[in-house]
């Protein structure tokens, strides 16, 4: 690990890094976090600029090779996010999913009105922060990896590619989010036919279904003719599925539950930087690398995947808040970040009066009249010209 690039002081590595290679943890000058990756030769680097792209602040040159100063991201990588809902038995809204990936495609058609084609869009080549929002990286430095189980058919055949290569890889990424489970498990199964997310889980709304086996034939013509026209049919799709409110506060609940040490840990780290302190060891990387996703099921719905299951349409605000796959003694967090009981006994309604319950309180009433109308004159003739029903 170099001690600087360029002006920059290098302090951790933070990644093993994607085809693009290591990436590490640096401080500015005046202190602030950087994120820094070396450059493959052969990368041309990337002129797009979009909120759902991480920013590059500077390109430099170091002993020969070219680094990308990039933004420091605090969050996690899309694979980590997926591993972690897997090891805690729990899913997410499908809706909160749809928009996740409409924001991917969000970037990635920024990029190709660019000019440029990502060619290696995954898990592991998406991030989400800590404060909710999608970034895609590798953008401009990932190399083909020959081995990448999230190519196109003509990726794998060595034809020419095109917008709808990019709008295919993205679809396998909505499939393994959606369903937990990875579409191939390796190069031999590219020429199986995919069955739908559908047959995977339990509950799958059909809207969503017709969307990503769309995105996913095999003819790149039959796909969305752009990333652009997959997002607006995932944006309108989740509009339908998901009343949860903002779905980047949603999101940001949710990571806050599921990596909350992580968090912290990060964030003490980050003050160590910016003081000076030697911060000793960098988090991992990734979460729960230990985790294997499992490939999907070309027979049969495997029952213990489908245990948490996704909401299939708009729900009640109250049943929306719930995680459908979280379990707790007392309460739980949903994904928009309130308190829900979890199996907690609903409580008792108010008991509905009976016909013989409104009956004794008429009569009382009768009695009340009797009473008036032998006691006054006035009185009692008002009570009866009222005639109230009993």
């Amino acid at each position: 690990m170099p001690d600087r690039i360029g002006s920059y002081e290098v302090v951790g590595r933070l990644a093993v890094g994607g085809e693009g290679g290591e990436v590490w943890l640096a401080k500015s000058v005046a202190g602030q976090p950087v994120a820094i990756q070396k450059m493959p030769a052969a990368a041309r680097g990337s002129l797009a600029r979009h909120p759902n792209l991480v920013e590059v602040r500077e390109v430099v040159r170091h002993e020969g090779a070219r680094y990308r100063i990039m933004e420091y991201l605090e969050g996690e990588n899309l694979a980590g996010f997926i591993r972690r809902l897997i090891k805690k038995r729990e899913r997410i809204s499908v809706g909160l999913a749809a928009h996740m990936i409409a924001e991917v495609c969000d970037g990635i058609h920024a990029a190709h009105v660019a000019g440029e084609l990502h060619r290696a869009v995954s898990p592991e080549t998406v991030f989400i922060t800590y404060g909710g929002d999608i970034k895609v990286l590798e953008l401009g430095t990932a190399i083909e990896d020959p081995d990448s189980l999230y190519r196109s058919p003509e990726q794998v055949a060595g034809q020419p590619l095109g917008r709808q290569s990019d709008v295919y890889a993205i679809a396998l990424v909505l499939y393994e989010l959606t369903t937990l489970r990875r579409v191939f498990g390796d190069a031999s199964q590219r020429a199986d036919e995919i069955p739908a997310p559908s047959t995977q889980t339990d509950s799958y709304p059909p809207q969503l279904d017709a969307i990503c086996m769309q995105a996913l034939a095999l003819d790149p013509a039959q796909r969305f003719r752009s990333a652009l026209e997959m997002r607006e049919a995932l944006l309108t799709t989740a509009r339908t599925l998901d009343s949860s409110g903002d779905p980047t506060q949603s999101l940001a609940s949710k990571l806050m539950r599921l990596f909350g040490e992580r968090i912290a840990t990060k964030r003490a780290l980050l003050d160590r930087v910016k003081v000076g302190v030697p911060i000793g060891d960098v988090v991992t990387a990734e979460a729960d690398e230990e985790v294997e996703v499992p490939v999907i099921s070309r027979d049969a719905v495997d029952e213990e995947l489908a245990v948490a299951k996704p909401w299939p349409r708009a729900q009640p605000p109250s049943l929306s808040l719930r995680n459908t796959g979280a379990t707790g003694a007392t309460g739980d967090i949903g994904d928009t970040g309130e308190v829900v009981a979890v199996g907690a006994p609903a409580p008792t309604p108010a008991p509905t009066p009976t016909p013989l319950a409104k009956r004794g309180f008429r009569w009382g009433v009768l009695l009340l009249f009797l009473v008036a109308i032998v006691g006054g004159g006035a009185a009692g003739a008002w009570l009866r010209l009222y005639g109230l029903p009993f």
